[in-house]
């Protein structure tokens, strides 16, 4: 019995030490290892391995597309209006024929030619004589072009002086316009006679040069000038031109 007490140990003994040894190599090809971190796969070194590196960009690549260019603004795109395309006063008296009235006109407005209805040019004036205004009618038709559109001149009071508008093709002498120089008879009076009518508003062509003949260079110069258009029929003070 004692001889097969050392048996059964040896024999014990050296099957677990082949237990451990199995344990530790495993079969090849069976995946096991002692290492806690999994082996890398060859299929995927082989595609690491394998895949191309970047290539440079090539100069189309990195050169950048050229941008619009930006649409201008502002006074380029919007320049000053030319004031004759905007004032009819400014193109009408920009030309030869207008210009010889520059000093008379002092505004010209465009009115109506809304939804069809006339289109009516009325020339505000520093004028008296009707025979200068009908004038004045005719040279603004021909140089702004003006077929059958009426056109009115009128003094400085408002009162017509010019029209065609009972003829659209002919200026002719508004009715109950002031009559011209000479178509009324000087009516004899004094310089005070004159001057108080002219205080008590009657204006001062009539005062001064209608109901009173001038005697001196002065007065005859200031009724010249009312009739040019260079002196306010009115009030007698010059106003240019």
């Amino acid at each position: 019995m004692r001889k097969k007490t050392p048996l059964v140990a040896l024999v014990l003994a050296t099957g677990l030490a082949l237990t451990a040894c199995s344990d530790d190599t495993g079969e090849p090809g069976d995946g096991s290892s002692s290492s806690s971190a999994p082996a890398a796969s060859p299929s995927a070194s082989a595609t690491a391995s394998e895949a191309p590196e970047a290539s440079e960009p090539s100069e189309e690549a990195t050169t950048p597309a050229p941008e619009p260019e930006p649409t201008q603004v502002g006074p380029a795109d919007n320049p000053p209006a030319d004031p004759a395309a905007t004032d009819p006063l400014a193109a009408f008296t920009g030309t030869d024929a207008g210009a010889r009235f520059a000093g008379a006109l002092t505004g010209i407005d465009i009115l109506g030619g809304v939804g069809g209805g006339p289109t009516v040019h009325r020339l505000s004036t520093n004028l008296y004589d009707p025979g200068v205004a009908v004038d004045l009618c005719e040279s603004y038709r021909t140089e702004m072009g003006i077929d059958r559109q009426q056109v009115d001149v009128v003094d400085s009071l408002g009162q017509y002086l010019a029209s065609n508008s009972a003829a659209p093709a002919t200026c002719a002498t508004a009715p109950g316009a002031n009559p011209g120089p000479g178509a009324m008879p000087d009516q004899d009076f004094t310089y005070d006679e004159a001057y108080a009518a002219w205080q008590s508003g009657m204006p001062y062509y009539d005062a001064f040069c209608l109901n009173y003949t001038p005697v001196t260079d002065a007065g005859v110069s200031q009724c010249e000038g009312i009739e040019a258009g260079t002196v306010d029929a009115v009030t007698g003070e010059y106003i240019g031109g």
